[in-house]
C-alpha cells in the first residue's frame, strides 16, 4: 500500500526517500529499511510482483493514477550495487500497461 502526504510518500507503513535522481524521465527513490520482516537469511520465496506505470499527463477527474503507459522498460535491481553498476536482476518491457515480474 502507497500512502502519500505532502511530500511524504510511505510503502507498507516504510518510509521512502525523497527523490534521489530525477532526470526529466524518471525518477528514483530509495526505501530506509525493509518492506517486510524477512531478511536475506530466510529461505528463498516465490512470488511475482505486478508494477503499472502510470503516466500523470493522462490525468482526468476519471483516471485519478493518470493512463497506463503502454511502451513502458522496468528495471529491478537485486542490491544498491547492482543499480549503481546497472547490473538489473530483470528487466522487462511493457506492452499492455503493466509488467509482471519475473516474466511469464
Amino acid at each position: 500500500m502507497v500512502t502519500k502526504t505532502g511530500n511524504k510518500i510511505w510503502i507498507n507503513g516504510v518510509p521512502i526517500s525523497g527523490e534521489i535522481a530525477p532526470d526529466g524521465r524518471q525518477v528514483i527513490y530509495t526505501v530506509k529499511k525493509p518492506l517486510t520482516g524477512t531478511t536475506v537469511d530466510d529461505a528463498l520465496q516465490t512470488t511475482t510482483i505486478e508494477v503499472t506505470v502510470w503516466d500523470a499527463m493522462g490525468w482526468e477527474p476519471n483516471h485519478p493514477k493518470g493512463t497506463a503507459v503502454a511502451q513502458a522498460q522496468v528495471f529491478l535491481y537485486a542490491s544498491q550495487t547492482d543499480y549503481t553498476n546497472n547490473t538489473p536482476a530483470y528487466d522487462h518491457g511493457n506492452h499492455c500497461g503493466w509488467v509482471l515480474f519475473p516474466p511469464p
